[in-house]
């Protein structure tokens, strides 16, 4: 069962809104929570909890945001109506969120021209910016003495701050107890999302009776008449699964910290992966509930598993 949940921001948050951050979370609530069977029928069948990307949810209208599709280079500039200048097409390919809705407008008969059109309106009338970031620069510590580096050690790290009237949301399936999910989720607010959680940050509230909601059937579109997805998580390259010569895509690449009880292990990183971003554009081989997979041999210890599953919502490209 396909789930929609949401939590309310306290803090700003650190960590990208990414998908393999928050099933992490998940993945840690079920060991703490002392349901370690699940994690081992999870990781042995990832279909049994998929996670989407953290997107953005207008508070009074239940408008969703999702990352802004990824679009080809200067060949498509001839599809924006009137125009012959690039400056319109940069600033398109600029745009960090869209509705979700312009997507589902155009999932049927879905074309960049199509989209690029969509969008230039969008953008004429709507806002495209949620979040109002802030630099807080450090010094980095010597274990040893406890005295900063001399030279190298001063970095910055990013702080967003979602704007007030919004929220976030994501899509997650759960082939479990609805009311497990609502535990789970509830232990994600106490702790707090991603990086430096035990100092204030990524401080988000989940409302049991509110925050949690089943989905309709066919609200990823229609499966029956596509042949293409856009992802709305990040997702493993597989050759067998995508015909990436007709795909529009970026590539992301990550290099996954250890969590929970992990923290502590060395390695303290997993091994650098590349994954396809959420917005990419994918033709498929095939027609399959999720894309990619659960990717091992990502640490020493051969127990540990990064998640690259592309959760699919389904437009029809006519090809």
């Amino acid at each position: 069962m396909w789930y929609k949940i949401n939590f309310k921001p306290k803090s700003g948050v650190i960590s990208d809104l990414s998908a393999d951050i928050l099933w992490g979370h998940l993945i840690w609530g079920l060991v703490y929570s002392g349901r370690g069977d699940l994690v081992k029928d999870i990781i042995s069948s990832p279909k049994n909890m998929l996670c989407s990307s953290i997107f953005i949810e207008k508070d009074s209208t239940g408008g969703i945001f999702i990352p802004a599709l990824n679009i080809p280079a200067v060949t498509e500039i001839s599809a924006l109506d009137n125009s012959d200048d690039s400056t319109d097409y940069k600033k398109l390919k600029k745009i960090p969120y869209i509705p979700m809705s312009l997507l589902k407008a155009i999932a049927g008969d879905f074309s960049i021209r199509v989209y690029l059109s969509k969008l230039k309106d969008y953008v004429e009338k709507e806002r495209s910016g949620f979040f109002r970031a802030v630099k807080n620069f450090h010094n980095t510590i010597n274990r040893l003495n406890g005295t900063v580096l001399e030279k190298g050690g001063f970095f910055a790290r990013e702080e967003k701050f979602l704007i007030k009237g919004y929220s976030f949301t994501a899509f997650i399936n759960w082939e479990y107890e609805k009311n497990l999910l609502a535990d789970l989720l509830s232990l994600v607010s106490a702790f707090g999302y991603g990086a430096d959680s035990n100092a204030g940050k990524g401080h988000i509230l989940f409302d049991r009776g509110n925050g949690i909601k089943e989905l309709n059937p066919g609200f990823f579109g229609d499966r029956n008449s596509s042949d293409a997805v856009v992802l709305l998580s990040h997702c493993a390259v597989c050759d067998k699964e995508f015909d990436l010569s007709r795909s529009f895509y970026k590539l992301k690449t990550k290099i996954g910290r250890l969590g929970g009880s992990y923290a502590g292990r060395f390695p303290y990183f997993k091994r650098s992966v590349v994954l396809l971003r959420e917005g990419s554009v994918i033709a498929v081989k095939g027609k399959k509930d999720f894309y990619g997979d659960l990717i091992r041999g990502v640490h020493i210890d051969k127990d540990i598993v990064h998640y690259g599953i592309g959760v699919p919502y389904w437009v029809n490209t006519g090809e």
